[in-house]
């Protein structure tokens, strides 16, 4: 896997729909990206997400849960993420600020 990903967060003005998620995965293969780093969004599953991102070419490098006090019990969707995207690295959100000091 390449060592560069697109932070999808960037893009997140033009992937608010399917198509328009088809359209910027294609649009950024076109510019020689391989890989991003995409949170699966409430509209798609984590399948139609990979099939978006296998019709271009793109791989996504990381799997994402949101809350890291909930995902014990998510597990199931955590590691259907890691299985499906073929990778082992999971984001989280950040920690509550009252955490980081």
């Amino acid at each position: 896997m390449s060592k560069i990903s697109l932070q999808m967060f960037t893009m997140r003005e033009y992937t608010k729909t399917k198509e328009e998620l088809r359209n910027t995965l294609q649009t950024l293969a076109g510019y020689g990206f391989r890989n991003v780093q995409y949170s699966v969004p409430g509209f798609l599953t984590t399948r139609e997400v990979k099939e978006l991102l296998d019709e271009a070419g793109l791989r996504n490098d990381s799997a994402y849960h949101p809350n890291i006090f909930t995902m014990e019990q998510e597990m199931d969707k955590v590691m259907e993420q890691l299985e499906v995207f073929d990778t082992p690295y999971l984001r989280i959100s950040t920690l509550p600020f009252e955490m980081l000091n």
